[in-house]
């Protein structure tokens, strides 16, 4: 979460009625940059080392009105933080009751999912497709991943059958690059289909000067 919003505590339940409306907030607990500043409750980090954390309760009254969440707010050392990590991050969970490793542990798979939400619309065909109906949409999705793990299938089949695949060899600008990617892998299935004569383009062959201008026969009716 953004470490500048408010975050407000739980609003106060009273047993004698009042005239008004009753307060959707508490207490302004304030951002989780100033709950950084706090000297007292903090903890040391499940997994990374020379790090705090420390959570609370509250609201985020802008995103989600009127719904507790589990803040949990990670502080590091100035030092020890470089330039490659933040000082403070804020991570939250709309379930109050998780604990804040369990929080921190799920954020840290954030990324590999990311990374196959891109995949699934970049290589696998998924959120392409121009259905409407919850079945079709079910069934075109169900397909594309079918088809994309028999390529995934196909190109680990390939490597087996062959003394394996130097990808820095073929993508030079990957100089660290020790394992095949989905990109890898569908320009792989790309350039074998086009090696053995199959082209995603209708009527284009290699052999010919230029494409045939003649009118296709009917089917017979």
């Amino acid at each position: 979460m953004k470490i500048s919003s408010p975050i407000y505590a739980l609003p106060r339940k009273t047993k004698k009625k009042s005239r008004g409306r009753p307060p959707k907030t508490g207490e302004r607990l304030g951002s989780p940059k100033e709950l950084m500043r706090k000297r007292k409750g903090w903890r040391k980090h499940p997994h990374e080392p020379g790090c705090e954390i420390q959570e609370w309760v509250g609201l985020w009254q802008s995103v989600l009105p009127g719904h507790p969440i589990k803040i949990v707010v990670v502080r590091r050392d100035k030092k020890k933080a470089g330039k490659k990590k933040r000082l403070c991050e804020a991570y939250f969970s709309t379930n109050p009751e998780r604990s804040a490793e369990d929080i921190l542990k799920i954020y840290s798979r954030r990324w590999k999912v990311e990374i196959d939400i891109r995949d699934s619309a970049e290589f696998y065909g998924l959120a392409k497709n121009q259905c409407r109906r919850h079945d079709r949409i079910i069934g075109a999705n169900s397909f594309c991943q079918i088809m994309a793990a028999l390529r995934a299938l196909w190109f680990f089949q390939q490597l087996q059958q062959s003394d394996g695949m130097d990808l820095q060899r073929y993508r030079p600008w990957y100089p660290h690059k020790t394992k095949p990617s989905q990109l890898d892998i569908e320009t792989a299935c790309k350039e074998s289909l086009n090696a053995s004569g199959v082209f995603p383009i209708t009527r284009f062959l290699m052999d010919l000067p230029r494409n045939s201008t003649k009118a296709k026969q009917a089917a017979p009716q």
